[in-house]
């Protein structure tokens, strides 16, 4: 007697799945990574993140603002084109949003500044701010969606 070839084949079948289906679920589970600290400053409408503004021209002023208010204004002198700070930035939504400002000499070519932000808990992202004439002024937007709670 040979036995039941189909019942075999779904009893393997059933014991491999059973093996690999937690160890995919593991690997992809859908946890939460955020850190603690971030839900209460978020809950404030503020999350502490890492900014970094990065220049193909070195300029005379970068300014980061919210509103009317300025986060962070940094004055460039010669060859400086990278800064960078810990600030509280705004966020709501899992969205921060706030406006960048930056300033180049006279004479330089229409040109770019890469604005990096990294909330704590979350991936960093950027964005390119574009000049023309010397001057950029933009206001920057980015959203995580999922992974943030409020």
């Amino acid at each position: 007697m040979r036995g039941f070839p189909l019942l075999n084949f779904l009893l393997c079948l059933g014991l491999g799945l059973g093996v690999v289906a937690p160890l995919v679920w593991r690997a992809t589970g859908t946890g939460v990574p955020v850190v603690a600290a971030v839900h209460e400053e978020v809950a404030a409408g503020r999350v502490e993140a890492s900014v970094r503004v990065r220049c193909v021209h070195g300029p005379r002023v970068v300014s980061l603002r919210d509103g009317g208010v300025v986060l962070r204004e940094w004055s460039g002198g010669g060859d400086e084109r990278e800064f960078e700070e810990r600030l509280a930035v705004p966020m709501e939504g899992g969205r921060v949003e706030f406006q960048v400002v930056v300033e180049w000499p006279e004479g330089t070519p229409d040109t770019v500044a890469e604005v990096t932000i990294e909330p704590d808990g979350l991936a960093a992202q950027t964005v390119n701010v574009w000049g023309t004439g010397g001057r950029a002024e933009e206001i920057v937007s980015v959203s995580w969606g999922k992974g943030v709670v409020e």
